[in-house]
């Protein structure tokens, strides 16, 4: 979704940078083939979730399942569990689309009560910027309403993985869908929690951002401001 800025907003960013303050926000968007996914510099991680120990190559990247990773905890609450679920997705014919497509097949599944939830934890750094991306796959054939929570703050309620292409058992899944969140971490622990009857999850992939120094930031907002004031005279 593109927000267009409001004339106060050059303010608002000037208060950001002064006080150090984060603005939170998710994205929701979807991918057909490998070559959708915006991969680029280096991560923290690139977790494929319930793949069992076989790791992934994807556009040049390696998506580690999720047991070879000791830094990495996947647990679900209820009656669920970690296995090749549902039918394979078809993003293509590379080696980068198969081992996408056995990547979003595999997953993390609970069920049983509106509290099921799958929880995953992974050790970060302190007072760090990060962008989270949670990977799920429409290869779903129930309705789903699914609360993603990220370090205590609901990015999104009412989420449903299996949109925007609900599918019949046994369909072929050609879309997945990725939230996009970005956070600065308060302690040295990622919690991740996915909760509601039917919650899956299929990877995620946290990457380090930079933040502008203060000073930079607040001088972009001073002439922000200081050209509104030119052009309102």
């Amino acid at each position: 979704m593109t927000h267009n800025l409001l004339p106060h907003s050059a303010a608002l960013a000037l208060a950001i940078a002064v006080t150090g303050g984060t603005l939170q926000a998710a994205t929701i968007s979807t991918f057909n083939q490998a070559s959708d996914l915006t991969l680029s510099g280096s991560y923290e991680y690139l977790i494929d979730i319930g793949g069992g120990t076989a790791d992934r190559s994807i556009n040049g990247y390696t998506f580690q399942a999720d047991d070879n990773n000791a830094n990495v905890s996947v647990a679900v609450v209820d009656s669920g569990g970690q296995f090749n679920w549902a039918t394979t997705p078809e993003y293509g014919s590379t080696a980068s689309d198969n081992d996408l497509e056995l990547m979003m097949h595999n997953t993390a599944l609970d069920f049983g009560s509106a509290s099921s939830a799958i929880n995953i934890d992974a050790v970060i750094s302190t007072s760090q910027q990060y962008e989270l991306v949670l990977y799920f796959s429409n290869n779903n054939d129930d309705p789903r309403s699914l609360n993603v929570v990220v370090e205590g703050t609901t990015i999104e309620s009412a989420f449903q993985p299996e949109l925007p292409t609900p599918l019949g058992t046994g369909a072929t899944p050609t879309v997945g869908t990725m939230i996009t969140h970005t956070f600065t971490s308060t302690d040295t622990n990622l919690d991740i929690d996915i909760v509601g009857n039917g919650a899956v999850i299929q990877g995620f992939t946290l990457q380090a951002v930079a933040v502008p120094e203060p000073s930079s930031a607040a001088l972009i907002g001073l002439g922000g401001l200081t050209l509104l004031a030119r052009r309102r005279r």
